[in-house]
């Protein structure tokens, strides 16, 4: 466990042999999860870091309520750029390449290149704030209310507004050309989004849907009343079904799921067997969770400022190369 510093944290990235940390202390920092050593922060937000994303050497974060974003150069702590995109809660940052994406509550979503902050494209929306965003090369995948949108950014050219969900969507994950979205409407729908095709709809949650992940033929959904399923998006197969505590955040990697609980536990799950393998207890709720997909490291961060990383064990680590059912 290591201190993260003075406020909760409520974002995280990992790449390689790095964590990134975003605080309500209003900083940014650098460690290396393998012995936690602080290898630089960052400090000249003035609000609550509620976005960052990591490429290489560059760290981009965005806060609120200042809805400044930042780009700097983590291996010296050097600022690239920084400037106010927004006039509201920044929701979301991504980073491909050159190119930074980022969404707000002010119904915005702009393009922009980090080395300099030149803006590209600025998209602006009606009734909805824009939430959670992917970006696929010059593809970008975002969330708009009830809407999920896809079109090539450069030239505007829309592939699909997917308006099946009859209430707010919540989550999106994408896996070559396949989007799923999860939603309030309490269902999880799979489609393809070149051509915004249905391929499967999943109705077995109860709640809000929170969150999904996609990997091979299988997604784990989770909704507000702790619930984790998974299943085989093809033909909505269900392949498990994990009901333990509130469960707050999840993750996947081959056959196993991190989750996390109102109650600060982490537990590691088979979710072929639904099997408990491993169980840790933090002393606070947890913020944000993260796999390093190389490493197989476990990062989470808690409301009292700690990153917890978790090393897994061989049998872990062989399950974890697992792919889908």
């Amino acid at each position: 466990m290591q201190d993260a510093g003075a406020g909760a944290v409520f974002a995280l990235a990992v790449q390689d042999e790095i964590v990134v940390s975003g605080d309500w202390g209003n900083k940014v920092k650098v460690w290396r999860w393998e012995d936690g050593t602080l290898l630089t922060e960052f400090a000249l937000h003035t609000g609550v870091i509620s976005a960052v994303a990591v490429q290489g050497d560059i760290v981009i974060s965005g806060s609120c309520p200042d809805n400044i974003v930042k780009v700097w150069r983590w291996r010296v702590g050097t600022p690239q750029t920084g400037f106010r995109p927004h006039q509201d809660v920044v929701r979301s940052v991504a980073v491909q390449g050159e190119i930074v994406v980022s969404s707000s509550y002010d119904h915005t979503m702009k393009v922009w290149r980090w080395e300099n902050g030149a803006l590209l494209k600025e998209f602006k929306f009606h009734t909805w704030p824009v939430g959670q965003v992917v970006v696929l090369g010059d593809i970008i995948v975002f969330v708009w209310g009830r809407t999920v949108r896809v079109f090539r950014w450069p030239d505007e050219v829309l592939f699909a507004d997917f308006r099946l969900h009859t209430a707010e969507v919540l989550a999106v994950t994408v896996q070559g050309e396949v989007v799923v979205s999860g939603s309030a409407d309490h269902t999880v729908k799979v489609w393809r989004w070149r051509d915004g095709t249905l391929l499967t709809d999943f109705a077995q949650h109860k709640d809000k849907v929170y969150a999904v992940t996609v990997q091979g033929d299988v997604v784990i959904s989770r909704s507000a009343d702790g619930a984790v399923k998974v299943w085989r998006w093809q033909d909505g197969t269900l392949l498990a079904d994990l009901a333990q505590d509130i469960i707050r955040n999840t993750t996947v990697k081959g056959k196993i799921i991190v989750s996390v609980s109102d109650y600060g536990t982490i537990k590691v799950w088979h979710w072929g067997t639904g099997e408990v393998l491993a169980a840790f207890t933090a002393d606070a709720i947890i913020g944000d969770l993260a796999i390093d997909p190389n490493k197989h490291v476990i990062v989470a961060g808690d409301f009292k400022g700690h990153v917890h990383v978790l090393r897994p064990n061989a049998a872990l680590l062989q399950l974890m190369g697992e792919g889908g059912a």
